[in-house]
């Protein structure tokens, strides 16, 4: 599903603070408060909700529904509040880092969300935002190195992987949940070692294009 990137209200990253909690639980990685808005053809389909949340419900609103996704090879999810007269040209994205940020995507980009872990990106992501990752993990394969990360990234990083089983216990070692955290690969491998571990992935070419 493709959405041209529109500025928001701001509403949201009070409402994503409130609940982060519940959504963490549902999701399985700490939100960004704030979201991506996406604005996407009237025509096209949604994918069908993953979880609902009755619980972060009010008097406006009767809970959200959650959509897991990825948007450049990072978990996230679509966020969809229960509320009447919801736009259906409107998509919130959430995720464990500010997607802004990362890729450096301002209003009027075109951004891709896919269903499919293995589904490659052709967003560049900005190697000095990976800080705002809890734990980055690089591919032991020599294409791409820790020692390639820029100078100034204060979060823990160390060659590992291999395998899904691998990389959670390299996660786990660092202290650090796999939903906020991310695996610098360059397999198809990788890819799913990452998704199988349930974190983030980035492919090598996706960094090195802005280095």
């Amino acid at each position: 599903m493709h959405g041209m990137l529109t500025t928001g209200s701001g509403t949201a990253a009070g409402f994503v603070a409130a609940v982060d909690d519940a959504l963490g639980a549902a999701l399985g990685f700490e939100p960004f408060h704030g979201t991506l808005n996406l604005e996407i053809d009237a025509e096209t389909t949604r994918p069908a909700p993953t979880a609902s949340l009755d619980e972060v419900g009010n008097d406006h609103c009767d809970g959200v529904d959650l959509t897991a996704c990825r948007v450049g090879g990072v978990r996230a999810a679509v966020l969809r509040p229960l509320v009447p007269g919801y736009p259906p040209t409107k998509v919130e994205v959430v995720a464990p880092v500010r997607l802004r940020s990362l890729f450096r995507v301002g209003p009027g980009d075109s951004v891709r969300l896919t269903v499919d872990d293995s589904s490659p990106s052709t967003l560049t992501a900005d190697p000095a935002a990976l800080d705002a990752f809890d734990a980055v993990v690089v591919g032991a394969d020599g294409a791409f190195d820790a020692g390639s990360l820029p100078d100034t990234l204060s979060c823990s990083s160390v060659e590992g992987g291999a395998s899904g089983e691998r990389l959670a216990e390299v996660f786990a070692r660092l202290d650090a949940t796999p939903g906020n955290g991310v695996y610098v690969g360059a397999t198809d491998g990788d890819a799913a070692a990452a998704a199988t571990a349930g974190t983030s992935f980035l492919h090598v070419d996706q960094l090195s294009a802005v280095r």
